[in-house]
């Protein structure tokens, strides 16, 4: 039998002068395991031939009567009790094992689901540590304290709740759900509380009503992000049902449901192993969620703070980007005494263009202009758009002398190249300002603005042409 599940046994005995008790197993008794084979009940019958004997057990059951009675001869007796706990050795140590392994990861890593989860399985593992029997069998462990391993079972809809929350993230994403997974925990510590003040017995009573609310809330999880196409839902839902499907099938045998088998019994851990591996894909399928998550709005801050700083358009700086690169240059030349030189363009003629051939063509013009410009400049200089058809241009470590003549009309006679665009040919010019650090300002508002001057003093003497400020 499964002794363990009882609080007293008695067998009696019929005789010529009637019943009689023959032994008596107080299983609340530290010193009753004298009595037994680990876990088991072992009871020699010697019988002579055509003889027969007339057994009676009576059975004080802690919360359901479970008998598991099998006859065997003297070898076979040896073997069954040797091989009685290889499997449910096998499904503890897997389920514990996953939980150090998750607890590890979880020290490591400082991932709260990865703790949550390794107290499930822990605290699940030592409760099947218990009621397959493994906890008398191999350990030796008799007495009234082993019915506080039953505790476990009220701890079950604890750890879920806990990490159902985190690897959902209820608290953020669903009010309902957060209240009703904190009335689970909620309810799970009162049954505890029961369980030490009025004893096991009682909670145990109680614990039905955990365990139907914990299922009623996992149910309205599973719809709520099914409908939602929750991207860890289906994962979450196989895993579940295998455990129910499993201890169901354990419960509905205890419970005399359906018929006492080792199938049945052990339907529970194996249900309980399926739900364990689901759960850490599951874990690991987020992880993954996270970093795509993290690495996509990496990559939208990233695009955000491009378009912030550039010209959608030519790609190039826009006046932002400028002026925060310059003031920067600007300090540094102040403090190692270098020269540079601002050149401010206007495009001559860019209106008409775009007013006779279209914006479609004025952009494919601004876009071909900011080509040839930065291919007439050295890798050093900065050149930015910072209006419609207007560039400044930061020539660091120059003078404005004779020697920059070549560059500035080099540049003119680039821009003044016809441009070959989609709807047509297309002519325009420019007007270039020239200022020069330190002789014209010592702030680049102050630079820039001598450079627009220049250039209007340019467009008023006829346009196409450089000036350096005055």
């Amino acid at each position: 039998t499964r002794p363990y599940f009882s609080r007293e046994i008695a067998l009696y005995r019929q005789t010529d002068s009637g019943i009689a008790l023959h032994r008596f197993y107080p299983m609340e008794d530290p010193d009753v395991g004298k009595q037994l084979q680990g876990s088991s009940l072992l009871y020699e019958i010697n019988l002579d031939s055509k003889e027969t004997q007339i057994l009676f057990f009576k059975n004080t059951a802690i919360n359901a009567h479970v008998f598991d009675f099998s006859l065997h001869d003297k070898f076979s007796s040896t073997r069954a009790l040797i091989n009685k706990s290889f499997m449910s050795n096998i499904i503890v140590s897997i389920i514990i094992a996953l939980g150090f392994y998750n607890l590890i990861l979880y020290l490591f890593g400082d991932r709260r689901e990865y703790l949550y989860f390794s107290l499930y399985l822990l605290n699940s593992g030592f409760g099947l540590f218990y009621m397959y029997g493994s906890l008398f069998h191999n350990l030796h462990f008799y007495g009234a304290f082993t019915q506080w391993f039953n505790l476990t079972a009220i701890l079950v809809p604890y750890f879920l709740s806990l990490y159902v929350k985190n690897i959902f993230d209820a608290a953020t994403t669903s009010v309902v759900l957060n209240r009703l997974l904190n009335a689970v925990i909620i309810f799970s510590i009162l049954d505890l509380i029961v369980a030490l003040i009025f004893g096991i017995g009682l909670a145990f009573q109680m614990l039905p009503i955990v365990f139907l609310a914990s299922f009623v809330t996992i149910f309205y999880l599973c719809i709520k992000y099914y409908r939602e196409r929750h991207p860890l839902i289906n994962i979450f839902i196989f895993a579940y049902v295998a455990y129910i499907a499993g201890m169901s099938m354990t419960l509905f045998s205890i419970n005399g449901v359906i018929s006492f088998g080792y199938h049945y019994f052990y339907a529970s851990g194996i249900g309980l192993i399926i739900e364990a591996l689901m759960f850490s894909y599951l874990l690991r399928h987020r992880v993954l969620l996270l970093e795509r998550q993290i690495t996509l709005h990496q990559a939208s801050e990233q695009k955000l703070d491009y378009l912030a700083n550039h010209d959608v358009l030519t790609g190039l700086p826009n006046r932002r980007l400028f002026f925060v690169i310059s003031s920067t240059f600007i300090k540094t030349a102040k403090r190692e005494r270098q020269r540079f030189v601002i050149v401010f363009i206007d495009i001559d003629g860019f209106k008409a263009v775009n007013d006779s051939m279209g914006h479609k063509s004025g952009d494919e013009l601004l876009q071909q202009i900011s080509q040839r410009i930065q291919a007439a400049l050295r890798e050093s200089d900065l050149v930015a758009r910072i209006g419609g058809d207007e560039f400044v241009i930061l020539l660091p470590n120059t003078t404005v002398d004779s020697s920059i003549d070549p560059l500035f009309n080099g540049l003119l006679e680039k821009l003044c190249i016809p441009f070959e665009l989609q709807s047509g040919i297309a002519e325009v010019g420019a007007s270039m300002g020239v200022s020069s650090y330190p002789e014209h300002g010592q702030t680049m508002d102050e630079l820039v603005s001598r450079a627009d001057n220049a250039m209007y003093d340019v467009k008023k003497q006829g346009k196409n042409n450089w000036q350096v400020a005055t």
